[in-house]
């Protein structure tokens, strides 16, 4: 007679963490869960994998940002007492273990690997029944995108579990999930779980940890950002919640900002500008350069600014070619440019400084995707130590989408104007006799 063993195997879940454990036998085929640091995540979520596997034969998967971050934290990673994560998966129901691949065949047939979303070419074809995504706030959303198909088609399930990054695409599916009736979500901070108490937390900060990341780590804050984020996310909401009254900006001159898609996941987006005031945000999917100008000509005529800035990065060209065939002077706006101020390395990082003080006393539209991408841009310094901001390529590879809305407004920034032009209907300009310097400041 064989061994008897019972699952979870040598896991006795705290009280917190048995609502989750039972989520997808209670039903549920989506859950999003926002712990803080230490409260267990993975070890709960390698014995909810290791037991749906035991019942439903299938393909189960479990996502890290990226395939070292797997190996490290679950292939090889312990609890505090020394206990393997993976020996939650006991040696009596497994048929095989490859180490190189970190996959482990159960006897029923079950297959349980770890995947990194840095790499998700490597399932390409497959079809899972289960998938965990850990840290989902440091993974590429696009993993998602093609996995939640596959699910939707062979009944599977997901689980979604990180500590908040800010408004991401993370803080986006725990809305998700807060909205949805049949999707299991949960916010626990240290106060909820009492792991840890206001003394651990006080050594953390003995120990140099930031209040921000304090808040974001131990206290689930989506809204503190991280340490190399250009835009805390508090003058972000500071300025979304500001109401700027019409006489603070309404004498100012308008000013417009075209950001041109460069790609087919990218939007290009009209910012039209006042004082400080953002009148009015235009997004555009999947249209050319001449519907954009056509756009742009309509934006011009209406508001009647006294300075158009167009990204000419890319296809942004064809753009300002056409708004000046059609009559109009607009300013070309080149993001690799020398800046005026030798603190920032080229343009695009001057714009977004002058964004930054803006945003301390301007007001912009409740908008979440804005919110998003003006908080998620990180910057470093080169080696004479001018600010640069990270590529827009560089935040794909992370998973973050091109902050297209953000740029727009940073455009009307771009240069002073000391003078003002004033468009008529016919789209016909003529020069005042008034002087008005450093528009920008406005």
């Amino acid at each position: 007679m064989g061994k008897t063993i019972k699952i979870p195997y040598n896991f006795f879940p705290r009280p917190y963490q048995i609502k989750l454990y039972n989520c997808i036998a209670n039903g549920y085929k989506r859950a999003v869960t926002c712990w803080h640091r230490r409260a267990g995540k993975d070890k709960t979520m390698v014995n909810i994998i290791a037991k749906e596997a035991l019942k439903r034969v299938g393909s189960y998967y479990y996502f890290f940002p990226s395939y070292k971050q797997g190996r490290k934290i679950l292939w090889d990673g312990m609890d505090r007492d020394g206990f393997p994560f993976q020996g939650h998966i006991p040696k009596e129901v497994r048929e095989k273990t490859n180490d190189q691949e970190m996959r482990i065949k159960l006897k029923n047939g079950s297959l349980i690997q770890i995947v990194g979303t840095d790499d998700i070419d490597a399932i390409v074809g497959s079809n899972p029944v289960g998938c965990v995504f850990s840290e989902y706030a440091l993974q590429k959303p696009q993993a998602w995108e093609f996995i939640r198909p596959i699910l939707a088609e062979n009944q599977g399930w997901a689980i979604f579990n990180s500590t908040p990054r800010g408004l991401n695409h993370f803080h986006e599916i725990y809305q998700t999930a807060l909205r949805e009736k049949d999707w299991f979500s949960e916010l626990l901070t240290i106060e909820d779980t009492g792991v840890l108490n206001e003394a651990d937390i006080q050594k953390e900060r003995d120990e140099g940890m930031s209040e921000a990341l304090i808040r974001q780590e131990y206290f689930c804050d989506f809204t503190a950002s991280a340490e190399n984020i250009y835009i805390p996310l508090d003058i972000v909401l500071a300025a979304v919640q500001r109401q700027n009254p019409s006489t603070a900006w309404n004498w100012a001159p308008v000013v417009i900002g075209v950001d041109v898609a460069r790609f087919g996941i990218d939007q290009s987006v009209i910012c039209i500008r006042q004082g400080l005031h953002v009148i009015s945000i235009q997004k555009y999917r999947n249209i050319d350069t001449m519907e954009l100008s056509d756009r742009v000509s309509l934006a011009i005529r209406e508001y009647l600014p006294q300075g158009v800035f167009v990204d000419v990065v890319g296809i942004g060209a064809g753009v300002v070619d056409r708004l000046r065939m059609l009559g109009y002077e607009v300013i070309e706006v080149n993001a690799g440019a020398k800046p005026n101020a030798q603190k920032y390395k080229n343009k695009r990082a001057e714009m977004w400084g002058e964004l930054k003080d803006w945003l301390k006393t301007g007001d912009i539209p409740n908008d979440m995707e804005l919110e998003s991408e003006l908080s998620s841009v990180q910057y470093s310094f080169d080696a004479a130590e001018r600010l640069q901001l990270e590529k827009k390529e560089d935040m794909l590879r992370r998973g973050v989408h091109s902050p297209d809305i953000a740029e727009s407004i940073a455009l009307t920034f771009a240069y002073q104007i000391d003078y003002i032009k004033q468009y008529d209907q016919n789209a016909n300009y003529h020069h005042q006799t008034d002087t008005c310097d450093q528009i920008t400041g406005y």
